[in-house]
């Protein structure tokens, strides 16, 4: 299967290219003109580099996709410094609509809690500090959640807590929050992997798991 990844280039981005080589798909990674493109890549990843707020630069990257997984959020200053969140991510259904990609795979926000959903105090501390600092970012991220969950799509968003590095452990939590026990945190590589095994999986179709390690 042909994949679309846009943020390519990120921490998290370049996890989900390389677990898309090994499971024998065909990638086509959206790097940001900003940011350097990874060396290590097999020769086969196609990359289309460019501001994702760019239609060009979305056409040029989803054009010939059989899906798209996109790893865009917030950075350390609230939002990328190329353009609004929530635009880019409408700009990547756009396209998709035009090309006849249905299937997305992104990032959901752990602000955003279903009907059954609830978090702890110890939950809520993270969130409440990260709004207080970067009040922006949350509302770019809302915004662009708004986006991909009405768009009509067949669409999942993976939650997670706190995201960090080191070696993939392996997922042992998937479910709601206050439901299902969730953990507060994971590793990069197998948030990564997770994303990659959406693409192919109907379960999560328009659900919004959390994860956990």
């Amino acid at each position: 299967m042909r994949v679309t990844v846009f943020g390519a280039a990120s921490a998290l981005g370049r996890h989900v290219v390389e677990d898309l080589v090994f499971r024998g798909h065909e990638v086509v990674a959206h790097a940001d003109a900003s940011a350097p493109v990874p060396g290590g890549w097999p020769g086969e990843v196609a990359v289309v580099p460019g501001s994702p707020a760019d239609p060009a630069v979305v056409e040029a990257a989803v054009a010939g996709s059989e899906a798209v997984i996109s790893v865009l959020g917030p950075d350390r200053t609230g939002v990328p410094a190329h353009a609004s969140l929530a635009e880019c991510t409408r700009q990547i259904l756009r396209a998709m609509e035009r090309h006849g990609v249905r299937r997305y795979v992104g990032l959901g926000s752990c602000r955003s809690l279903g009907p059954q959903e609830r978090l702890s105090l110890l939950e809520r501390a993270p969130l409440h500090l990260a709004l207080l600092a970067h009040p922006r970012g949350h509302r770019e991220m809302a915004g662009a959640v708004e986006a991909v969950t009405s768009s009509g799509l067949d669409w999942t968003l993976v939650r997670c807590l706190l995201v960090h590095g080191g070696q993939p452990r392996g997922l042992k939590r998937v479910g709601l929050f206050g439901r299902d026990e969730v953990g507060p945190c994971a590793t990069r590589a197998d948030v990564a992997r997770f994303l990659a095994g959406q693409i192919l999986e109907r379960r999560y179709i328009g659900a919004a798991p959390a994860v956990s390690g």
